[in-house]
């Protein structure tokens, strides 16, 4: 805005991120140390001008992505995340499998650094998956898919004497009601 004599560079200004490595100039005209990396890139450059542009920032997002909804024991079961956001160098990724079995939360974790993951040989059971993201800047977020995926057994149990405990895989927690097992095949 040459009208009130503003010359720090707005938003998409081609400048930005695009001057020369002047080590002498390690400030610019309002004091703030140059340079910076004003475009969200690594590593930080001079800005052409004499105003630096601040670094523009946007918050890590993770979409979590299910392959399907389900299977038949024993199951694999492929997840992929979308991470988007500024600072996404050196992401690192923390995989979990949940269900509950007999009455307690089973937790299954993995940690690598792909943006996919496939958790192999699940057994029977509604499943939640989740998914941890970081960047080497200290950024953390996590995304949950709520009971996304159902594992059946290969074998559901009928019987008047069972619990009716699902996933039915055992004559103690089958079902007694026939309509019911033949539904949840």
């Amino acid at each position: 805005d040459s009208a009130s004599k503003d010359f720090s560079l707005q938003l998409a200004s081609p400048c930005v991120d695009a001057g020369l490595d002047v080590p002498d100039l390690d400030h610019d005209l309002n004091g703030d140390a140059r340079p910076l990396s004003g475009a969200g890139g690594t590593p930080a450059r001079w800005d052409i001008g004499c105003y630096e542009r601040e670094e523009l920032t946007t918050p890590l997002k993770v979409e979590l992505f299910v392959d399907g909804n389900r299977g038949i024991e024993p199951c694999a079961v492929p997840l992929s995340v979308v991470v988007t956001g500024t600072r996404r160098s050196g992401l690192s990724y923390v995989w979990k499998a949940m269900h509950f079995s007999g009455g307690e939360l089973q937790v299954e974790t993995v940690t690598g650094d792909e943006p996919s993951f496939t958790f192999e040989g699940l057994m029977a059971g509604n499943y939640s998956f989740a998914c941890t993201v970081s960047n080497d800047s200290g950024d953390v977020v996590s995304v949950t898919n709520e009971n996304s995926f159902t594992v059946y057994p290969s074998v559901i149990h009928v019987s008047p004497n069972g619990s009716g405990e699902w996933p039915y895989d055992s004559p103690e927690t089958a079902t007694c009601d026939l309509w019911h097992a033949l539904t949840n095949a």
